[in-house]
């Protein structure tokens, strides 16, 4: 009984290693806030909701930095920001969009740092 015990003690653990594990947390309404989804890669994939049930963010951590794609909503489902992290610094193109869903602005960063701005916001005449 003591071996079955131990064997189980030694191969549960090593059959858990590198499966993808997804947690919710809930609105008192029943609707999910947060979905958890750690991938193989140990990359952490976290997507918040509006107490609507509509996506408001996804964004992307590894070993416990932002990394990845981040990407903002409005409740209506309209893309808000398009960014990318490397290890929690700024890093490619981050996008801005406007209520029109067509892109107000957009940087290229490099290690948190602006290299080139691609598309400036427009400022109205007066």
């Amino acid at each position: 009984m003591i071996r079955i015990l131990l064997i189980l003690a030694l191969v549960i653990p090593t059959l858990c290693i590198g499966r993808s594990v997804t947690e919710y947390k809930y609105y008192r309404n029943g609707n999910i806030k947060y979905e958890y989804f750690k991938q193989k890669n140990q990359t952490i994939r976290v997507t918040q909701y509006y107490k609507s049930g509509a996506i408001k963010s996804i964004s992307h951590f590894k070993n416990g930095h932002k990394h990845g794609l981040w990407q903002d909503f409005t409740e209506e489902g309209q893309q808000i920001t398009n960014a990318f992290f490397n290890k929690n610094k700024k890093d490619g193109f981050w996008t801005f969009y406007n209520i029109e869903g067509d892109a107000h602005c957009s940087l290229y960063y490099r290690g948190n740092k602006i290299v080139k701005v691609i598309q400036a916001p427009q400022v109205a005449a007066r």
